[in-house]
């Protein structure tokens, strides 16, 4: 179990550190994931499976690279429901500036 959450996390790590987007321009990933009770998500749909994000510029975000961004939200999903907290780092995001 411990072994498929650090691979989830590298995955996570590795995927935000391509996207090379500046936190400023952006929200981070893991703020971009709507809360279930969150009235005011946007959805988008890549492929067949659809996502509730906090914003309009994460959807923007996702909509500037789907394929990373869904897999990118995919693995944040499998943390969350592993119950593995996606608290944002308090320095940094991850994605890098």
């Amino acid at each position: 179990m411990m072994m498929r959450a650090a691979l989830v996390v590298a995955i996570v790590v590795t995927l935000a550190v391509a996207t090379q987007v500046s936190p400023q321009e952006t929200p981070a990933p893991e703020e971009c994931l709507a809360k279930r009770d969150d009235a005011s998500a946007v959805q988008v749909t890549h492929g067949s499976k659809s996502y509730r994000l906090a914003s309009e510029a994460c959807r923007a975000q996702f909509l500037s690279d789907p394929e990373r961004y869904s897999q990118l939200y995919d693995a944040l999903i499998e943390l969350e429901a592993e119950g593995t907290p996606l608290r944002r780092p308090s320095t940094a995001s991850l994605v890098p500036s």
